[in-house]
């Protein structure tokens, strides 16, 4: 077994304690990019390039963001809790444009998305989540 940074060790788990803090273990970054990897391969054939997936904590009515340079794909680990599926259709929501783009087609919610969003079972372009709830920080 192959040993890793204990600095990244430590990221990650500081993540994970974060999450498990909202009620729910939800994947953590790596498991994201693997499951971006997967998706890619699976429906897509590999064309979405590289994307570096996060979470953004600061989302209130987004559940997911794409930007494309950099490539990145955030999400909101709010409006995931109890409900990791949702998060894997947020993330293949994203997938989409991020395909439309690397194809040089417009990455918008027109045909293109819509018959991409058909063809993997996705019910709408509309997050059908209910609005996170605000999390208040703890007075220091």
């Amino acid at each position: 077994m192959e040993a890793r940074a204990p600095e990244l060790d430590a990221r990650q788990e500081g993540s994970r304690a974060r999450l498990q803090s909202l009620g729910t273990v939800l994947p953590d970054v790596a498991e994201l990019q693997l499951l971006f990897a997967r998706l890619n391969n699976e429906f897509f054939a590999g064309e979405i390039p590289a994307h570096r997936i996060a979470y953004n904590g600061r989302f209130g009515n987004l559940a997911g963001r794409i930007t494309y340079k950099p490539p990145l794909i955030e999400l909101s680990p709010k409006h995931f809790e109890g409900n990791v599926e949702a998060l894997r259709e947020t993330l293949l929501h994203e997938m989409i444009h991020a395909w439309l783009h690397a194809r040089g087609e417009n990455p918008g919610h027109f045909g293109p998305f819509k018959r991409k969003m058909r063809e993997l079972g996705l019910p709408s372009i509309y997050h059908d989540l209910p609005q996170a709830a605000h999390r208040r920080r703890p007075r220091r």
